[in-house]
C-alpha cells in the first residue's frame, strides 16, 4: 500500500513517518505495527486472516503467532480502543481481524477524476483562476499540494503559520491555494490535527491607495463559523483601526470564534490567502510606513496560533521580498515555497482529467491519428505562458465541443493552437467591431498598460469604466469582456475592467505593436508618476520638482499627447517646474544683458581691467582655497572629535558659493582648466558633505538625506574621471557610510547593506593604490567596523566577529604608523567595545566583560591627557553603558549602578563641550534613566522630571527614546509606585510613534523591547492568568532570536518561570547560575 497519509476514524495515518495524529495527540507506532495496519486497511475492512499478516508482514521471518498479538495489542492502544468494545480493529475468534473503522484513503488524480460527477458548465477556467469551488476538476498540481501541506504542518509547529507562494505570472499560484491547498485543509479530517473552518482571500489588485487597511479589515469581516460571524459586532472602519492599535484584541475575538465553535479533536484555523503580494511591495501606492505596518500585523496573525496565512507572489519582485525581514523569516524553516512550471506529465493530467471528471472525449487528428490531448500537451511543452493559454484554449474547445461531448481538432487548428489562440482570439473579436470603436483602442491599451521607469517591465492596472470618455471608448472595452478577453469588476465599490491576463499583451500582435509604439511615452509616465508622488510626500519641496533638461522636457511631452491623460497632481508638479525654469531663464537673460553691456565698457577698458583682473582671480582663488580648507581639513579635524556642528553656517555659506560655480549647461561659469573645474566640483560635494554631516549632528535626518544623496550624485561623476583620486575616494565611502547609517538609525538593515558594503569597496580601492597609507588603512578599518554593527543587527554573529576582528588587525597596524595618535587611540576602544558585544551575542559573558574594563581603561589613559575631548568622554560613556546592562543581571546591583553613574558622569562633560549634540542628549538621559532604576531612592523627584520633561519633547520613534521610557517605568515600579508605573506605560503604548517603531522591531526580529514591555505587564498583574498569558507572549517574540546573549537567554528564563514552564528552561538557567546569575523575578 503505497498511501502516504489516509484517515481511520478520527485518525490520521502518515506512513512515511509511522505516526497517528488527532487533534494534538500524536502516536508513535513501531514499523511492524504500521506494515500490519496498512495491510488491514487496504482490504477495505475485510476479514484479514492471521496467516497472510504474518506471511505479508514477517515474511522471512519464521514466527509464532505471538508478535501479531503484540501489534494488535499496540494498535489498539494507540487508537485508544478495546478488545472488549472494538470501535477500530475487531478480532474474529480463530479466523483473523478486520479494521471496522471508516476508512478514508485518498484517490489518485485519475481515480478522483473517474469518481467524479462534474455538474458545473465548463470543466476548464479560461484566463481565471480556479476557485474553492472548481476543486473537483483541479488536476496536475498532487505533489505540490502535498509539499504545501507538509510545509503548512511545519509552520504551525514553528509558531508561524505562515506560507509564502512564489511563481511566474500565470504558473496557477492562486489556482494551486484556492482549489488545491484550502480544499484539502478544510475537508472534513482536515491535516495533521488541524482543520479551517473558515477563509477569506485579500487580493492587492483591487487595493488601492488610502484603504489598505479598511480592506484588510473588510476581508476579515468575510470570515464565518456556522454561519455566524467570525468577527460580530464591528464595523470595517473600527476593525480597520482596532488593527492598526491593538492588534491583539482582533486575534483574541478570532481565538474566541473558534474555541467556541471546536466540536472534535481536530484543532480549527482561520485563512487568510493574500494574493498578489508584488503589489504591495512595489506600487508607489503604499508607502513605506504602510508597507510595514501591515507587514506587522500579518507577522501578528501568523503567530497568533489561530490563523494561517498563504500569499502569493510573483517570483521576479524576489529582491523587494528579500527587503522585508519578517517575508524572510521562515525561509529556512521552508516558509517559501517556489512554484515551477508543470512536468509533461502534469500537463497531461491538466489536460485529460478536467475532460474525463466532465464526461468529455478528444478527437483524433484525421491526418497523423494523434488525440487532441496530446497534442495540446505538445504544443503546451516548454512555453512560458502555458498555464493561461493552455486554459484559455481548452475552454474555447469546450464552448465549440460537438454534439456528442467532443472536443474537436478543426476548431483547435480554427484558433490557430495554442500560441495564436488568445491573439487570434482577440483579433477576430476586434475586427468584427465597428470602425469608430476599433479607432478607441489606443486610448483603452493606455489606461490598461504600464510600463516601469527602466522601461523593460510591463504590466497591467485596472481602469474605470467612468474613465472611458465616448459610447465608443465603453463599446470597445465592453467587447473584450463579453469575450472574456477584459474583465469586469468591482474595486473599492467602482465598476472597473483589466486584462483577463497579461498574456494578451504578449501575444496580440496590434497590443506588441501598440507597447512598441508608445514604450518611451509609457516609460515617461512611469517616471512622473513616481516623481510626483516623492514631490506630494516631501510636501511639494523645491528640491524634488522636476529637474530641466530632459525630465521636464519629457514630462511635458505628455501634455500634448492625447494618448495619455496626466492627473491633477502631475499637472501641478509640471507646471511649478515650468516656474522654476522660466525664473531661472529670466535671471540668465538679464544677467547676459548686463554682460552685453560691460563688454562695450571692456572695450575701452581692457587694458586698465587687465590687472584689476588678476587681482580679483587671485582674490577668487585665495577665497576658494579657504572654503576649500574650511569644509576639508578643517572639517577633518572637527570630524574627528565630533564637532561638525561648528561648521554650521560655513558650510551653507560655502555651498552658496560653489553652486555658483557648478557646471550647468546654461551656467554663464564656464571652466577652460580642467584641474579647476575638478577642484570646484569636488570642493561642491565637499561641502554638501559637510553640510549632511553638521544637519545629522543636529537630529536633522530629511536635510541630511538631501545633502548626501546630491554629493553621492556629483561624487560619482567625479570617480568616472578621475576613480585612483584618493581624496576623491575617501570623500565617497564617507558620504556612503553616512547614506547608510541613515538607514541604519531606522533600524532598515536591508538598505543599510548596499551602501555600507560600498564604503568597504571604495576603501579596499585605496587600500589596493596605497597599502601603507594611514588614511586608506583607517577608512578600510572604519568600513569593516561599520559592516560588523550591521551583521550584529542582522544576527549575523560570525560575520560580526570577523568584520570586528579584520577592524582591529587594521587598526593596530595603523597604529605601527601613528603611534600616539589619539583619534587613533580611541577608535580602537570603539572597535574592542563592539567585539565585545558581539562576544557576549555569542554566549561569551565574561569574556566580554573583561574587553570592555581593558576598553575604559584605555580610555582613561587617553583621558587623563586630554580630559574635555567630547568624543573621548562619550566613547567612554557608551562603554561604562554596556559594563552597566552586563552587570545588573547580577543580584547586586551595586557595580551596575557605579558603571552607569560613571557613565552619566562622563556624558554630561562631553555635553559641556557641544551642548546642541542631539545623540548626546539622548545618552545623557539614557544612563541617568538607567541610573535611577538601579539605585531605588525615591527622593529623586528632581531627576525624574528632567527625564519625563525631554521625554515630552521627544518623538518615540527610536529604540534609544523608548529604553528610557521603560527604565522610568521600571524605577516607580522598584519603589513601589505601581500606579504611576501604570500610568506611564498606558501612555507608551498608546503614542502612535511607538507603535510604528515597534512594527520595525518586529519586522528586523529586534523585538526584544516589546519583550521587556510584556514581562512589564506581567510584573505589574495582579491575577496568575494576566501574568501567565504575558509571560506566554514574551516567550513566544524572545524564542524568534537564536542567539546565546543574556539579553535573550535572561528574559526567557523569566518568562517560562512565571508561566508556570520552568523546566523549559532548565538548562538555560544552569547555565547563568554558573555566571552567578541567580535571581530570576520579574
Amino acid at each position: 500500500m503505497s498511501k502516504s497519509v489516509f484517515f481511520v476514524g478520527e485518525w490520521q495515518v502518515t506512513a512515511t513517518t509511522n505516526s497517528l495524529i488527532r487533534g494534538a495527540q500524536i502516536k508513535q507506532l513501531e514499523p511492524k505495527a504500521m506494515d500490519v495496519l496498512l495491510l488491514l486497511c487496504e482490504k477495505q475492512g475485510e476479514l484479514v486472516s492471521s496467516e497472510e499478516i504474518l506471511n505479508h508482514c514477517w515474511r522471512t521471518v519464521a514466527v509464532g503467532d505471538n508478535p501479531l498479538h503484540k501489534v494488535i495489542t499496540q494498535l489498539r492502544k494507540a487508537f485508544d480502543d478495546k478488545a472488549s468494545d472494538p470501535q477500530y480493529i475487531e478480532t474474529i475468534r480463530k479466523r483473523g481481524y478486520r479494521v471496522i473503522a471508516k476508512i478514508e484513503l485518498p484517490l489518485d488524480d485519475e481515480q478522483k477524476a473517474s469518481h467524479s460527477k462534474w455538474q458545473g458548465d465548463s470543466p476548464f477556467v479560461g484566463l481565471s483562476a480556479f476557485t474553492p469551488n472548481e476543486a473537483a476538476v483541479f488536476f496536475g498540481r498532487s505533489k505540490q499540494i502535498n509539499t504545501l501541506l507538509q510545509r503548512v504542518s511545519a509552520q504551525i509547529n514553528y509558531g508561524r503559520a505562515f506560507c509564502l507562494l512564489l511563481g511566474s505570472s500565470g504558473s496557477g499560484k492562486s489556482s494551486l491555494v484556492n482549489a488545491g491547498v484550502l480544499p484539502a485543509l478544510m475537508s472534513e479530517a482536515g491535516f495533521d490535527g488541524f482543520r479551517i473552518e473558515s477563509y477569506c482571500l485579500l487580493d492587492f489588485a483591487d487595493v488601492s491607495k488610502g484603504r489598505l487597511f479598511l480592506d484588510l479589515a473588510s476581508t476579515l469581516l468575510d470570515l464565518e463559523i456556522n454561519d455566524a460571524p467570525v468577527l460580530t459586532n464591528i464595523s470595517a472602519d473600527s476593525l480597520s483601526e482596532l488593527l492598526l492599535s491593538t492588534p491583539e484584541q482582533v486575534i483574541e475575538r478570532c481565538q474566541m470564534a473558534l474555541k467556541q465553535g471546536q466540536t472534535t479533536h481536530i484543532k480549527p484555523y482561520l485563512f487568510l490567502f493574500i494574493d498578489r503580494l508584488e503589489v504591495l511591495l512595489s506600487s508607489p501606492v503604499f508607502s513605506e510606513q504602510e508597507r510595514s505596518q501591515f507587514l506587522t500585523i500579518i507577522e501578528l496573525l501568523a503567530t497568533s496560533n489561530c490563523i494561517i496565512i498563504f500569499s502569493a507572489c510573483r517570483n521576479d519582485f524576489y529582491p523587494q521580498v528579500v527587503n522585508q525581514p519578517s517575508l524572510m523569516a521562515g525561509k529556512a524553516n521552508g516558509a517559501h515555497f517556489d512554484l515551477l512550471p508543470p512536468t509533461r506529465s502534469e500537463l497531461k493530467q491538466m489536460i485529460r482529467l478536467p475532460a474525463l471528471a466532465a464526461g468529455l472525449s478528444w478527437q483524433l487528428d484525421p491526418e497523423h491519428q494523434t488525440p487532441l490531448d496530446e497534442m495540446l500537451c505538445n504544443d503546451t511543452a516548454n512555453n512560458p505562458d502555458a498555464l493561461p493559454m493552455l486554459q484559455y484554449t481548452l475552454q474555447q474547445l469546450y464552448l465549440q465541443r460537438s454534439e456528442n461531448d467532443e472536443l474537436l481538432v478543426s476548431e483547435y487548428q480554427a484558433l490557430g493552437g495554442i500560441e495564436g489562440a488568445i491573439g487570434q482570439k482577440a483579433e477576430h473579436v476586434f475586427t468584427q467591431l465597428p470602425k469608430q470603436q476599433q479607432a478607441q483602442l489606443s486610448l483603452v491599451l493606455s489606461k490598461l498598460i504600464t510600463l516601469h521607469a527602466d522601461g523593460e517591465t510591463l504590466t497591467s492596472r485596472a481602469a474605470r469604466w467612468d474613465e472611458l470618455t465616448t459610447p465608443a471608448q465603453t463599446q470597445l472595452a465592453q467587447a473584450m469582456v463579453d469575450s472574456r478577453l477584459f474583465v469586469s469588476h468591482l474595486k473599492n465599490e467602482q465598476a472597473c475592467f483589466s486584462l483577463a491576463h497579461e498574456a494578451l499583451l504578449r501575444q496580440w500582435q496590434r497590443a506588441i505593436d501598440w507597447i512598441n509604439q508608445h514604450q518611451q511615452s509609457l516609460a515617461i509616465k512611469s517616471r512622473l508618476q513616481i516623481a510626483t508622488e516623492r514631490w506630494l510626500n516631501e510636501q511639494k519641496h523645491a528640491d524634488f520638482l522636476l529637474a530641466q533638461g530632459k525630465p521636464l522636457q519629457e514630462a511635458q511631452s505628455l501634455i500634448n499627447n492625447p494618448m495619455f491623460s496626466l492627473s491633477v497632481a502631475e499637472l501641478s508638479l509640471i507646471k511649478a517646474s515650468n516656474r522654476r525654469e522660466k525664473r531661472k531663464k529670466r535671471v540668465l537673460q538679464a544677467t547676459a544683458v548686463a554682460l552685453i553691456l560691460l563688454s562695450f565698457i571692456a572695450t575701452f577698458m581692457s587694458v586698465r581691467s587687465y590687472h584689476a583682473e588678476q587681482v580679483a582671480q587671485q582674490k577668487r582663488l585665495e577665497a576658494e582655497s579657504l572654503l576649500g580648507f574650511m569644509v576639508g581639513e578643517f572639517a577633518d579635524k572637527l570630524r574627528s572629535v565630533k564637532r561638525m556642528d561648528l561648521l554650521d553656517g560655513i558650510s551653507n555659506k560655502a555651498l552658496e558659493y560653489f553652486t555658483n560655480q557648478a557646471d550647468e549647461d546654461n551656467s554663464l561659469f564656464r571652466f577652460t582648466d580642467q584641474k579647476t573645474e575638478f577642484n570646484n566640483r569636488f570642493q561642491y560635494a565637499q561641502t554638501l558633505e559637510a553640510m549632511g554631516e553638521v544637519a545629522y549632528s543636529r537630529g536633522k535626518t530629511d536635510e541630511a538625506f538631501t545633502a548626501f544623496e546630491s554629493a553621492r550624485t556629483r561624487l560619482e561623476g567625479l570617480l568616472k574621471t578621475q576613480p585612483s583620486n584618493l581624496e576623491l575616494l575617501t570623500l565617497a565611502g564617507a558620504n556612503a557610510f553616512w547614506l547608510g547609517q541613515l538607514h541604519y538609525d531606522k533600524s532598515d538593515y536591508a538598505a543599510t547593506e548596499p551602501m555600507f558594503k560600498k564604503y568597504q569597496a571604495y576603501s579596499e580601492t585605496m587600500y589596493s593604490l596605497a597599502p601603507n597609507d594611514f588614511n586608506s588603512i583607517m577608512e578600510l578599518s572604519y568600513s569593516h567596523n561599520s559592516l560588523g554593527s550591521l551583521y550584529l543587527k542582522q544576527f549575523n554573529y560570525a560575520a560580526a566577529k570577523q568584520s570586528f576582528t579584520e577592524s582591529l588587525n587594521l587598526k593596530n597596524k595603523a597604529l605601527e604608523l601613528k603611534p600616539n595618535n589619539k583619534n587613533l587611540l580611541r577608535d580602537k576602544t570603539d572597535t574592542i567595545s563592539w567585539l565585545a558585544s558581539t562576544e557576549e551575542n555569542l554566549g561569551n559573558f565574561n569574556t566580554a566583560l573583561t574587553m570592555l574594563e581593558n576598553a575604559s581603561n584605555e580610555l582613561n589613559n587617553i583621558l587623563a591627557q586630554y580630559p574635555n575631548d567630547a568624543s573621548v568622554l562619550s566613547n567612554l560613556t557608551y562603554i561604562y553603558m554596556q559594563q552597566s546592562f552586563l552587570l545588573s543581571y547580577f543580584s547586586d546591583k551595586q557595580r551596575s549602578y557605579e558603571k552607569a553613574k560613571l557613565a552619566n558622569d562622563s556624558i554630561r562633560n562631553a555635553l559641556l563641550q557641544d551642548p546642541n549634540n542631539n545623540k548626546f542628549q539622548k545618552i545623557y538621559y539614557r544612563s541617568l534613566s538607567y541610573k535611577l532604576m538601579l539605585s531605588n531612592e525615591q527622593d529623586l523627584n528632581d531627576n525624574i522630571k528632567e527625564i519625563l520633561n525631554f521625554l515630552t519633547e521627544q518623538d518615540l520613534n527610536d529604540t534609544e527614546t523608548i529604553n528610557i521610557f521603560i527604565s522610568v517605568i521600571h524605577y516607580y515600579i522598584n519603589i513601589g509606585i505601581n500606579s504611576k508605573a501604570n500610568e506611564l506605560l498606558i501612555k507608551l503604548e498608546n503614542n502612535n510613534d511607538y507603535k510604528v517603531q515597534i512594527g520595525k522591531l518586529w519586522q528586523t526580529a529586534n523585538s526584544l523591547v516589546l519583550a521587556r514591555i510584556y514581562l512589564i505587564k506581567a510584573k505589574l498583574a495582579t491575577n496568575n492568568d494576566d501574568r501567565s498569558l504575558f509571560c506566554e507572549k514574551a516567550i513566544k517574540i524572545i524564542s524568534f532570536r537564536e542567539n546565546k546573549s543574556i539579553k535573550t537567554t535572561y528574559p526567557l528564563v523569566q518568562a517560562y518561570s512565571c508561566s508556570n514552564r520552568k523546566n523549559e528552561a532548565k538548562e538555560l538557567k544552569e547555565n547563568l547560575i554558573q555566571l552567578g546569575i541567580d535571581d530570576f523575578s520579574l
